[in-house]
C-alpha cells in the first residue's frame, strides 16, 4: 500500500481500465465508484483497506477524501 490514500481514493472513485499484463494475462476492468459512494463511504472503505491490507492507519476522513477528489479534479 501506498503511505497516502491518494491512489487508492482515486482508484475507487475513477476505477481502473483494462490492462495486458505479463506472460499474455489480462486485468479485467475495474468500475469507479464516483456516483455511488459518499465521501464518508469512500473513507470508510479507504480506512479499511488500509488497515486490512496495507497495515497503515484508518485515519482518512470524509473531509480529506473530498480535498483528494478537489486535487484531482483541478489536474
Amino acid at each position: 500500500m501506498f503511505p497516502t490514500p491518494l491512489n487508492l481514493v482515486r482508484v475507487i472513485r475513477e476505477g481502473l481500465p483494462e490492462r495486458d499484463l505479463a506472460h499474455g494475462e489480462r486485468m479485467q476492468a475495474m468500475p469507479g465508484f464516483a456516483d455511488q459512494l459518499s465521501h464518508e463511504d469512500m473513507a470508510d472503505l479507504v480506512n479499511y483497506m488500509r488497515l486490512r491490507w496495507g497495515r497503515q492507519k484508518g485515519d482518512v476522513t470524509p473531509a480529506q477524501v473530498a480535498d483528494v477528489i478537489r486535487t484531482a479534479e483541478s489536474h
